[in-house]
């Protein structure tokens, strides 16, 4: 059924990988924006530095936390070639 239509499927979007993508979302706008609910939901999962592994009763750290390994991994700043970035 998730298979393109030109490969005899119907073109349904995986929901699961849908899921997961909106997860991976909510975790970049967690960390990286500065909203009301970041600062609520992260007054409750971040201790020291860093996030808790345990459970919490949060339906939307629930669903994150997964993904939060994920955008770590994959997280990198990018620089240019260094002629513009001056650090002093």
């Amino acid at each position: 059924m998730s298979k393109p239509t030109e490969q005899g499927g119907l073109g349904i979007r995986s929901l699961k990988k849908i899921n997961q993508a909106a997860n991976l979302k909510l975790c970049w706008d967690l960390f990286l924006k500065k909203e009301d609910w970041t600062y609520l939901l992260l007054s409750r999962v971040k201790r020291k530095n860093r996030v808790i592994s345990h459970h919490i009763s949060s339906s939307i750290w629930s669903s994150i936390k997964s993904e939060y390994n994920v955008m770590i991994e994959n997280f990198s700043w990018l620089l240019g070639d260094g002629k513009s970035n001056h650090f002093w």
